[in-house]
């Protein structure tokens, strides 16, 4: 029979060491998007583990990305049986605002032309390759080379059934003098 204190000495070593790595940061080396599985870098690798996402209605979605930073969830200590979250921002993987007052849903693209929705209290801005909408102050506001109104096009508020003509820019016949088109548009 063991003696009972040696039994215990080692029943409180096992439950430390669990306990120090339950939870693991690291960060993706791959990452399965059909299966929504990331292979991890551990300071070993690990096989494909779950990663941990907002499901259901309202859900977000995120592919994660080699090189971002996460934390492995390990029940017993086990990497086997891992959940993985989105970790922190790194060096090698920077936060896309240093802003308390703004969040940012999405961020693809480039630094110089980005893709993104950022949000403030005040402010929505969608933001795609040099494009933009923004809504703000009781006005939207669209920048792009080329913005096309597909579909029936309402101006006004009571006004809205009624059809929306361009102030000197029509012809004896009704149609747009293409050589004399304003920058307005009037509801009439």
């Amino acid at each position: 029979m063991s003696d009972p204190i040696e039994e215990l000495q080692y029943q409180v070593a096992e439950l430390r060491r669990m306990i120090s790595v339950m939870i693991r940061p690291g960060t993706v080396k791959s990452y399965d998007a059909k299966t929504h599985a990331a292979v991890l870098d551990l300071g070993f690798d690990t096989h494909f583990v779950d990663v941990g996402a907002h499901g259901g209605a309202g859900a977000d979605f995120a592919p994660f990305k080699a090189g971002q930073q996460i934390m492995a969830l390990c029940p017993d200590g086990d990497p086997a049986n891992a959940m993985v979250i989105a970790g922190g921002f790194h060096d090698d993987n920077k936060a896309p605002s240093q802003s308390a007052d703004e969040d940012i849903r999405a961020q693809r693209g480039s630094a110089e032309k980005p893709c993104r929705l950022r949000t403030t209290d005040k402010t929505a801005v969608l933001e795609a390759m040099g494009n933009l909408i923004e809504v703000a102050d009781g006005k939207i506001t669209l920048r792009a080379d080329k913005i096309i109104l597909a579909g029936v096009v309402y101006l006004g508020g009571a006004d809205a059934d009624k059809p929306a003509a361009m102030q000197g820019t029509l012809d004896t016949r009704g149609d747009a003098a293409t050589g004399n088109l304003a920058t307005k548009v009037f509801v009439k």
